[in-house]
This record gives C-alpha cells, structure tokens and sequence, in this order.
C-alpha cells in the first residue's frame, strides 16, 4: 500500500514538483555549481548544512545537469525516509500502524503542492536530514549492537551536516533514550555513537567554512539562523502560526473536535464486536462505505470546497506527540524496548513540528514545513489511536480495523487533492536541455522566450545572473553566475552584503541579467529593486540596458532581460 500510494502521489503530481521561481533554482543551481568546482559557502552563498550540496553536487557531476538525476535524488531519501519510518513504527506499536502511516506519508508528500514533494523539495537539506534522522532513530529504537550504534552514528551525522536543528532534535532524543531505558552497555555504545556523530558533523562543518569569516557565515550562511532577520522571522511566525494565536487554536480545536468525531464513530462501528470473533459485522461494513462516501465526495467541486474548509485532521498531532513523549519522559522506571521506540518516535515528532505546530495544513494552502514535519506527526496519529487507545477499548480488533479504515481514508483524501489540483491548475510543458518543465501560463510561455533569447545572443563564456531566483536559466543553459548569491530575498543581504553585490556588478557584473518581477510567495508584496535590493537594482540601471521582456496578456511584467552595456 505505501508503494502503490507513492506511486500515485507521483503520477498526480507528474513534473510538478520543481518551482524554478521559488526555491527550486537554488536547489538546482548551487549543486550544479559546485560539481563545476566552485566551493560552497565560499563561492556559492547557501544557508544550510553543507552534505544536500555535496551529495547533489557528486550526482550532478557524474551524470549531467538533468532535472531527472535530482529528482532521483529525492526519491531515493525518500525511500530511505518511509523504510525507516516504518522500522521505527512497528517497533513502537505494530505492523498494522507502520504500514499505515508510511502510506499516508507517502501519498501526501510524494507529490506535496507547493514546494513540498518529496521529489523535489524546498530544500533537499531539510528532506535529507530528516531521512537521516528517522534512520539513526530507526536503528537505536531496538537493542543497540555495535553495528546497530554505528549506522545510527553514520545516519545522525549525514542529519547534523545535511540540516543542523533537525540533527540536533534526533541527537536530543536519542540521548534522553539512553538515559532512561538502555543497559549500562547499551548506554555507552549509544552516547558514544552521538557523540561520534556530533564529532564528525563537527569536523564536516569545519572543512566546509574553512577560511571563512564568522560574519560571512553569519550574514549569508548557517549562521544566519541563529539570529535571523526581521523578514524571516515574520515568515516564521507565519508559517508556526504564531501571527494569528487565536486562529490557531481555534483550527486545533476544531479539528480535535472532528478527529474525536472520527474515532467516536469508529466505536460504535466496532462496538459488541468481541475480540474472539474477527469477523467484521455490518455496523463495520458500513462504516467502510461511509469512508468511501466521503472521499468519493472529496472529488467533486462541492467536496473539494468543503475539504479545504475544514482544519486539516492531524492538526492536534503536534501537541498529542509533545504530550505522549512527556507522558513517557516523566513516567517512572525505565523505558522499555517498545516505550524507548515510542520516545524516539513521539519526542522527535515533537522537536520537529515546532515549526509549524499551530499551522499544520497539507491543502491548497500546504507548506513545505508542514509537510516535511508529516510522516512523523502521521506515524505518532497512528501509534496512539492503532496501538495506545485501541488495546483499552473492549472490541479492540474491530475497533483497529475501523480506526485504520478511517487513517487510510486520509492517504486517500491526500491523492484526491492531487487530483483536484493537478485538474485546477493546468501546467503546461517547456522543453529545456535539461529536461521537461510544466508551468503555468504565461510564465510558461515567458519562459520559453527568455531562453531562446538566450540560446540567440548568449556566446559561450559570458555570464548569467538571475535575480531575485531563477536560477533555472543557469542550469538549463550551462551559462555559469558570476555572483556567490543564487538568491536575494527580502532580508537576505545586510547593507554591508547589499553594496558590496551592488559593487561586484559594477564592476564585473555577467554579460547578461534576468530579473523576475514577481513577488514570491511568503513576502508580501515585496518586488526586487522597489521594496528592497534598490542599491543592486541601481547598479544594474547604470550598466545594463533592457534587451528583452516577457509580459503576461494583461500586459504585466514577468521576466526582463538586462545585457551589459558596451558588449
């Protein structure tokens, strides 16, 4: 079931899952930069761990700049994310809730909108540390052998260098673990793997900013998140839902409501069922029908609206993991083998929502944090309606079944949407050197334009920058970025970082500039070169003249195209 659902979820979301104007050039661009010997940080300016780019950088390297071998690349940790993810849920409850949590991981993050497959993530650091954590949870979830510590060291480690904090939840859980379940011997091998893990991805870091100022890393690096700018902690609060409290609560709430509505049902479907007899009775069967009812009814225009109306079920999971791991945290005695597994899985669903606790959402209004924080909140939903409820009701088989009809009904829903969305938003193919494209008019048509533009006027050796990120040219064309920025977002460059661009454009700017005319997505109404960046938009006013732009049929501006004056 997890194959077939991640099978649809890909079919549905067939070549959507690049945004070339969000996020999705930096993730192609700054590991094809670096297979062309440019070294991160240094030369290419980036914001995370430095393991997505080099292990992007090594397969861009050896097969081409092809959208297809990143997107391999995604599907390979995401593999590696549901095996682990369901090695770690049977361990803390049963195969029943394993098999139905990675299938509705996978049917919802597969093919994600908006940024979030799996495919193609946001950022291929976040996806990789979090296949790297579930990994090192997965093997320190059972008896630890020194086979077991040491692939969860390796695992731990790749987390910690691919995104620091997600690294860092798993290392905390892991080591509380230890110290409340393990045997003396088991103690030592497991803190002796994270602190081995912490010692290399201590060591990776140190090789990555070798040379590097503690003020460029602080500015336009890792560092940045330790103190981030006024933007994006407004972004931030956004996305946690911290900007409205009490919208927030009031989606909880109401999605508590109706989760309790869910599993209520599924009771009284189960109820007089005993235990002896597994045989489901019409109560049960007609629960089943009601399910399929009600996602049939998801496909319709009516249902559709009425979905995205409603709070998105596992908005509770965030606090439910938070309060289950406490529960286990301040329980007395030791943890054994299953509540060790439950820690590791409820504590690091936890640690890893916190980002998005008062905002879960995986509609139209999906966010990539949302759904990188899914399979661990879905893996948790399970565990404790499948394996911690369930066992303290009466008819608890015929109760399982139903409440496992109900979680299922959710993987189904997810492939749904797809479906509503793929129909809604048709996206048009754009043939590229690189591979195929599918974009939304006009920026399709846009976008085949600047690039025979390009393909017309370009000569091989001259530059291409793309502002604030489109880096997508860079990648389809070969043309390489003479700047160390493949993104500039509001926030992005202090005044110091901003002149100093502003400068390098100047003075040896690329032969050719593009630059995007649209707000992305998160900031508001800000446009480059007006609501900030003005210093870098003046230096590209005082070289370069407009040589091509692409508008939409209302006559907008999409894409300009800026040529170096005097070439």
């Amino acid at each position: 079931m997890p194959a077939l659902a991640a099978g649809a979820s890909a079919l549905l979301s067939w070549n959507r899952w690049i945004r070339p104007f969000v996020d999705g050039s930096r993730e192609l661009q700054v590991p094809a930069r670096v297979a062309a010997g440019e070294r991160l940080y240094r030369d290419v300016a980036y914001y995370y761990g430095p393991a997505a780019p080099w292990v992007n950088g090594a397969a861009v390297a050896v097969f081409g700049r092809r959208f297809a071998v990143l997107e391999l690349a995604g599907a390979a940790a995401a593999a590696l994310l549901f095996l682990a993810l369901f090695r770690l849920t049977r361990r803390a409850g049963s195969a029943l809730s394993a098999g139905v949590a990675v299938t509705i991981a996978a049917a919802i993050c597969v093919g994600a909108p908006n940024g979030g497959a799996f495919l193609f993530p946001y950022a291929f650091a976040a996806l990789f540390a979090s296949a790297g954590a579930l990994a090192a949870l997965a093997a320190f979830a059972g008896p630890v052998s020194v086979r077991g510590a040491t692939a969860g060291a390796a695992a731990l480690a790749f987390a910690l260098l691919a995104k620091a904090e997600i690294g860092a939840a798993a290392a905390a859980v892991v080591g509380i673990a230890a110290l409340r379940g393990a045997e003396a011997g088991e103690r030592r091998r497991t803190w002796g793997a994270v602190a081995a893990a912490v010692v290399a991805a201590a060591a990776g870091y140190a090789f990555a900013f070798r040379g590097m100022a503690l003020s460029s890393l602080a500015s336009e690096g890792p560092l940045v998140l330790l103190s981030p700018p006024a933007e994006w902690r407004q972004v931030y609060r956004a996305i946690s839902g911290l900007d409205d409290p009490t919208g927030a609560a009031t989606r909880i709430a109401t999605a508590l409501f109706l989760d309790a509505a869910v599993l209520g049902a599924a009771w009284l479907a189960s109820r007089g069922t005993s235990d002896a007899t597994s045989k489901p009775r019409a109560a049960e069967a007609a629960w089943w029908i009601l399910l399929a009812a009600a996602v049939a009814l998801c496909a319709t225009e009516t249902g559709g609206r009425i979905e995205d109306q409603l709070p998105t079920m596992l908005s509770p999971a965030p606090l439910a993991a938070a309060a289950a791991a406490a529960a286990l945290l301040f329980r007395r005695g030791r943890l054994d083998e299953t509540g060790r597994a439950r820690w590791l899985l409820f504590g690091f669903a936890a640690l890893a929502s916190v980002r998005v606790a008062g905002n879960v959402a995986y509609a139209y209004v999906t966010t990539p944090y949302a759904v990188l924080a899914l399979p661990a909140l879905a893996a948790s939903a399970a565990v404790l309606v499948l394996d911690v409820l369930a066992p303290r009701l009466a008819s608890r088989a015929a109760f399982r079944r139903a409440a496992a009809a109900a979680l299922l009904a959710l993987a189904a829903a997810g492939l749904v949407r797809l479906d509503r969305i793929r129909r809604a938003r048709p996206l048009v193919p754009l043939e590229t050197g690189a591979g195929t494209l599918r974009l939304p008019e006009p920026w399709q048509r846009a976008s085949a334009a600047t690039l025979g533009f390009l393909a017309g006027r370009a000569r091989p050796g001259d530059g291409l920058a793309c502002l604030p990120e489109c880096g997508v040219f860079n990648f389809v064309t070969g043309l390489p970025n003479p700047l160390r920025q493949e993104q500039i977002l509001p926030g992005h460059l202090d005044a110091a970082a901003e002149a100093a661009v502003a400068e390098r454009i100047r003075s040896s700017g690329p032969r050719f500039l593009i630059v995007v005319d649209s707000p992305p997505p998160g900031w508001a109404a800000a446009r480059f070169g007006r609501d900030y960046a003005r210093a870098i938009s003046a230096a590209i006013a005082e070289g370069y003249a407009l040589a091509a732009a692409a508008r939409s049929p209302e006559g907008a501006s999409l894409l300009r195209v800026f040529e170096r004056r005097g070439r």
